[in-house]
């Protein structure tokens, strides 16, 4: 459920809307053109701070070990097996067809870098993640794909993927722990624009903080996972002056946890908390939120994209769902639609599938620009990298990126950024929103650029000008 949860974005439901009617015009297809710089892959590549050059013959379906042929590696959950899992209500795109659909432009207008790209799906089963992520880890790091990429790369993927074959990987919404990130070759081969959990809690809490939602009057308690992140969290407080003083960690048994949270809420409003700040998972929060709503006490709860708001404002009492905040990188309703997430989602619509039939900023139109975005990014850095490509210089490449996204969010990998996410900005509920039964959330302050957060063994980078601004 946990690595499921990963699936979807914080902006919108699964709900779809109607198929688009009549045939399939110019406008939803993609239209070859005479230079890479005129595709959509060009554009966004250009915008990620690439260099242009497609210099090769690539042939329409390049062989794995052709010469210049290289491999990008997708590793992801098997999503026609949601139901199984207790999550029938969601409904995504399947990521590969975009991948496909970005690749094949760049190999029709020659390439980029003297190399032809593939993209080989490894996909894992939700009803038997054990045995079927085993076997991508014996299949996939002989192949040497060029990088990874992962909607979420789950511990047992990290672990024999890039921790111990050392395949760089470009994830969302993949978040991992400060000893993680520091252990054998993962360290500086992984890279998802939210850094580490760690940072992302405390981000949160500067986020909110910065915001006015809560402030020095507030009684803040930490509902948490691990206690690198309490760290961060107190950290964080003492920096920004809040009244952090409640603690509790989610027990490592699952019979605990349902009479733990019902004890914890009874205690916490006893002790007049105000607000609720967490690195719990979203089926922790949305239960503790049951729990606080039978007490009839109303706290802010401060959330992150460590949890996915779909999913907990769904399960959530409304009232207490009124109350939600989160700190977050995401697209959302209101947001300008782009010219790059227009071209995004015409360019799926060329991979022959199914038309792309979702509305606007529903969770599916949030995963498709996302993985947008971060192609964007992966293949500027292709681009930039040292000759000859190998996974050294693809991850050296990585970690020079900087690029801010159509929506403002910055995709920024260079010095302490692989650690932290570069910017966050607040959303909250709006019930009136038709998106889901709840409603849909909607940015409620501007962006807030946030200053490096380095593992405590780790030197900090001098903090650029400005860092701290909103």
């Amino acid at each position: 459920m946990i690595a499921a949860a990963l699936l979807a974005g914080a902006c919108g439901s699964m709900e779809a809307a109607d198929p688009v009617e009549g045939p399939v015009t110019p406008e939803n297809q993609a239209v070859q053109t005479s230079s890479l710089m005129s595709t959509r892959p060009g554009a966004g590549i250009d915008a990620a701070g690439g260099i242009l050059h497609g210099d090769s013959e690539c042939p329409e379906n390049p062989a794995a070990g052709a010469p210049n042929v290289r491999s990008i590696a997708w590793y992801g959950p098997d999503f026609e097996e949601l139901a199984s899992i207790g999550l029938e209500t969601l409904d995504l795109d399947d990521p590969v067809l975009m991948l496909e659909s970005y690749v094949a432009e760049i190999n029709r207008h020659g390439g980029l870098n003297g190399h032809c790209f593939r993209v080989d799906p490894y996909i894992w089963s939700l009803a038997n993640p054990v045995e079927s992520i085993g076997q991508i880890c014996a299949e996939l790091p002989p192949t040497q794909p060029l990088a990874i990429m992962a909607l979420g790369l789950d511990s047992f993927g990290f672990q024999c993927l890039t921790a111990a074959a050392g395949i760089p990987a470009v994830t969302i919404l993949s978040t991992r722990s400060w000893a993680e990130m520091s252990i054998g070759m993962a360290s500086g081969r992984y890279f998802d624009y939210l850094g580490t959990r760690e940072a992302v809690v405390a981000g949160g809490l500067e986020v909110a903080a910065n915001a006015g939602e809560i402030g020095a009057g507030d009684r803040i308690a930490l509902l948490y996972a691990a206690e690198s992140e309490r760290q961060a969290a107190e950290d964080a407080a003492g920096h920004l002056g809040l009244h952090l003083d409640y603690f509790a960690i989610i027990p490592e048994q699952p019979e605990e946890v349902g009479p733990f949270l019902a004890a914890t809420a009874a205690q916490w409003q006893n002790e007049n908390v105000t607000a609720v700040t967490t690195s719990a998972d979203w089926e922790n929060v949305s239960q503790f939120m049951i729990e606080a709503e039978a007490l009839d006490w109303l706290p802010i709860w401060v959330t992150t994209d460590l949890q996915t708001a779909t999913l907990v404002l769904d399960d959530a009492p409304d009232r207490q769902g009124l109350n939600l905040i989160q700190a977050s990188t995401w697209r959302a309703p209101g947001d300008p639609i782009s010219t790059l997430d227009q071209g995004c989602v015409t360019l799926r619509n060329a991979s022959g599938a199914e038309i792309f039939g979702y509305r606007l900023h529903t969770d599916a139109w949030v995963l498709l620009t996302s993985l947008c975005d971060t192609l964007d990014a992966l293949f500027a850095a292709v681009s930039r990298a040292e000759m000859p490509l190998t996974n050294e210089s693809m991850a050296t490449a990585l970690a020079t990126t900087s690029f801010e996204a159509p929506h403002g969010l910055l995709i920024a990998f260079d010095s302490g950024n692989q650690f932290s996410p570069s910017r966050m900005r607040l959303l909250k509920a709006d019930p009136n929103c038709a998106l889901n039964p709840w409603g849909c959330l909607r940015a409620i302050s501007s962006w807030f650029d946030l200053a490096p957060l380095m593992p405590p063994d780790m030197p900090a980078p001098v903090a650029a000008e400005g860092a701290a601004g909103g």
